[in-house]
């Protein structure tokens, strides 16, 4: 008898778990959760089977992105208001490579919560990535027209990246070690304007510029201080693969790294 009232109330509580009820921000919550638990193949599978007392995954599901991203939706239809939701959205579809969509996610977060600088560097680096380079300098503009903190490091950086892309590599130079030098300097956080964002790249963007401008020892020097902050283990992958395939040459190095890591991560 003890052990049916036992499973009984087990059983009451995994289906007073799965049933949706509760506030906003609970039901909010749930799909978030739901969201965060996409972290491999096997977690699509169990999805898909309505684990978790998460809502099913659709059969065409089939990839972590788009799976997080069903999950982000289905909390957004509780509470579309959720600039976090929105935001969670857009860091989803950036580090999936859908950077046009992130764009729009990150525009909603940033008119819900304007005065988050957060959102606006995203845009504009995001910007960047998909080469609407007009886009990305109006949006310097109006956040010229911002105070927040280390704005001269920021908006040097931001502007110094755009720069480099659209071949002024001498304008790039100039900016990019304005930045650095405010970053060296007073501002010596090597994140942007107190967000997550880094400036850690501004090391090998400027020792692209140099390289550019025949200076190879200075870009050397350049390279070896980015080599040093930049920790991310998917880095250190993709570097060996670049040395392996250019042979060390160091124009080539550079410019397989650009294109495999640096140019779509902030």
């Amino acid at each position: 008898m003890i052990k049916k009232i036992v499973l009984f109330v087990c059983l009451l509580s995994f289906v007073s778990c799965c049933l949706d009820y509760g506030s906003k921000e609970k039901k909010f919550k749930k799909r978030v959760l739901c969201a965060q638990r996409v972290n491999n193949d096997n977690s699509l599978f169990i999805l898909k089977n309505g684990a978790f007392c998460c809502p099913k995954l659709p059969p065409d599901v089939n990839d972590i992105t788009s799976a997080k991203i069903f999950y982000y939706k289905k909390a957004l239809e509780i509470d579309n208001t959720r600039v976090d939701g929105f935001e969670a959205l857009g860091e989803t579809c950036w580090d999936g490579g859908r950077y046009k969509e992130a764009i729009e996610y990150f525009e909603k977060a940033s008119e819900l919560n304007p005065q988050n600088i957060r959102y606006k560097i995203a845009i504009v680096s995001l910007l960047r990535i998909t080469k609407d380079y007009d886009k990305a300098l109006k949006k310097i503009d109006e956040m010229e027209k911002i105070n927040f903190i280390e704005k001269e490091k920021t908006l040097s950086y931001l502007k110094g990246k755009l720069l480099y892309e659209m071949k002024d590599i001498e304008g790039a130079t100039k900016l990019l070690e304005k930045s650095r030098d405010c970053y060296e300097g007073e501002d010596n956080s090597h994140f942007l304007s107190g967000t997550p964002y880094t400036i850690n790249d501004i090391y090998f963007y400027l020792a692209q510029c140099y390289l550019k401008n025949g200076d190879e020892q200075k870009a050397h020097q350049c390279f070896l201080i980015y080599f040093q902050k930049e920790r991310h283990p998917d880095f250190v992958t993709i570097y060996q693969k670049a040395l392996e395939e250019t042979g060390g040459e160091q124009l080539l190095l550079y410019d397989e790294i650009e294109d495999l890591w640096t140019r779509t991560h902030q």
